[in-house]
């Protein structure tokens, strides 16, 4: 089975499913190396797996990766049920009636549950025991043997939901075989460089763009960003990078001014030429830094990718205050 972890140390990834276009699975970050571990548990066997993780932490994604790779690459047999989405009464026909129901369609294959919570108890109980026993029964009819491997996708509050009661102990078992919890990208700061030049290249590739770069330097700042809405929104971002700026890279200055369009980061003076605009972004970026970093000079230092000396001579040449001694590392 190809590896589905990325355990290089350089900006080259280990493709995901086996092949160069397949998205890899960024995990240097130790709060990622666990996951990682468990996603490739997860795919050499068949049992069911819970992915929990914040709205746009890359559940669904973690799900396809789990699918495809184990089955070698190619696309594996899913249905995706979304039980926030409709009544209950229409949740359980479509699992158990006869059309065929859902959970024939996906014999064989994959049940990728959403919202798993929202389902009625009384949905859950069948459900259950379908997963238990492997037969499922349509219309009163003889059971039949069916093979199902569950996914269910759920955010943190779902433990919550199994601590009161809305959802059932024996569901929760057979949906928990195996439990990824996927960190926020908050957490994960050291994946955000090679996850958002993955991101460029896909979106130049989807949109028959000429490819494009991200300088060392915006990297940097992205790294530093939030994201509340986890690598979701750094694809946004980015998607929006790639069609407001043209040439071959995307630089700290378009960032900034995209970040600023955005309200991310205080507004910046319009000013005459391009080289006292780039001063002033430049200056900018380094500003924030120092705010996020609390003016300790050193590890402002490592997250602009420059020595401690070069930053003192460009906060002189920009008139940037040197931070309090109080304030400096020792």
């Amino acid at each position: 089975m190809a590896s589905i972890l990325n355990r290089g140390t350089d900006s080259t990834p280990v493709p995901a499913c086996g092949c160069a276009t397949a998205a890899p699975l960024f995990n240097k970050a130790p709060a990622m190396r666990e996951a990682a571990e468990r996603v490739a548990e997860a795919a050499r066997t068949r049992t069911g797996v819970l992915i929990v993780g914040e709205p746009g932490a890359g559940r669904r994604f973690v799900a396809g990766l789990i699918d495809a790779t184990h089955a070698g690459g190619q696309p594996a047999t899913r249905v995706v049920l979304d039980c926030a989405a409709m009544p209950a009464q229409a949740i359980e026909e479509q699992l158990f009636g006869s059309k065929p129901c859902l959970l024939a369609q996906c014999a064989g294959g994959t049940l990728l549950l959403l919202n798993v919570a929202d389902m009625s108890e009384r949905v859950q109980a069948r459900l259950a025991r379908v997963l238990r026993d492997g037969q499922l029964v349509v219309d009163g009819h003889k059971p039949v043997p069916i093979d199902i491997r569950p996914i269910a996708c759920v955010d943190p509050t779902f433990d919550t939901a199994v601590e009161e009661g809305r959802v059932r102990a024996d569901l929760h078992r057979m949906l928990s075989r195996i439990r990824i919890d996927l960190p926020p990208l908050r957490a994960r700061r050291e994946d955000i460089p090679g996850l958002a030049e993955w991101f460029v290249t896909a979106i130049c590739a989807d949109g028959h763009i000429p490819g494009k770069r991200l300088t060392p330097a915006a990297q940097a700042l992205l790294a530093e960003l939030p994201y509340p809405g986890n690598a979701r929104e750094l694809r946004t971002l980015l998607e929006a990078l790639v069609a407001r700026h043209a040439g071959p890279e995307i630089d700290l200055a378009h960032l900034l001014l995209e970040l600023r369009f955005r309200g991310s980061l205080r507004a910046v003076r319009t000013l005459g030429t391009l080289r006292a605009a780039r001063a002033e972004f430049e200056r900018e970026y380094i500003l924030e830094v120092l705010r996020q970093r609390r003016g300790r000079i050193g590890e402002a230092a490592r997250v602009l990718g420059i020595e401690r000396a070069n930053l003192y001579r460009k906060m002189r040449k920009l008139r940037i205050a040197s931070p309090d001694a109080t304030s400096r590392e020792s």
